[in-house]
């Protein structure tokens, strides 16, 4: 991790400062110095997500994803329903909600950081994402529950 954190972007490097300050264990990536994950709980629900976070230090973008929430091996137009309600509502401050070719749901959001407090921004896009997750997780979980007793 040491020859990682030399080559990291400073942004990232603070951000996985204040993730070892919380005790929260993060992978690197071995191909990429600017790209970690690491896992979060949800304040309402017993599912903890992947959180996959890149920093591109060429243009200062962030990219924030959190992953394996739930796996559907079909998806109807209740799925699809809450989907573009999580992506129309307003609270959710530009997180959107997609589901990708294996049936996984994924909440991503993308950002420009600027100023001194980045990795206070980086912690806030963290805790929308996760919030506005929880918001519609339930409705998300009955779905599958509901399915799964059909």
């Amino acid at each position: 991790m040491e020859n990682n954190m030399k080559e990291m972007n400073p942004i990232l490097a603070d951000f996985c400062g204040l993730l070892e300050s919380n005790n929260v264990s993060y992978e690197l990536n071995e191909h990429d110095e600017n790209m970690m994950r690491f896992r979060t709980k949800l304040p309402h629900h017993d599912t903890a997500p992947y959180v996959l976070v890149h920093y591109n230090p060429k243009n200062s973008a962030l990219s924030l994803a959190l992953s394996r929430i739930a796996l559907f091996s079909s998806v109807g137009p209740d799925l699809y329903q809450i989907v573009n309600e999580f992506n129309a509502d307003p609270g959710n401050f530009a997180c959107k909600m997609f589901i990708d070719k294996d049936g996984q749901i994924i909440v991503l959001t993308n950002a420009i950081l600027k100023g001194e407090d980045t990795r206070d921004q980086v912690e806030d896009y963290l805790n929308i994402c996760v919030l506005a997750l929880d918001k519609y997780l339930g409705r998300i979980l009955e779905l599958i529950n509901n399915n799964n007793n059909n």
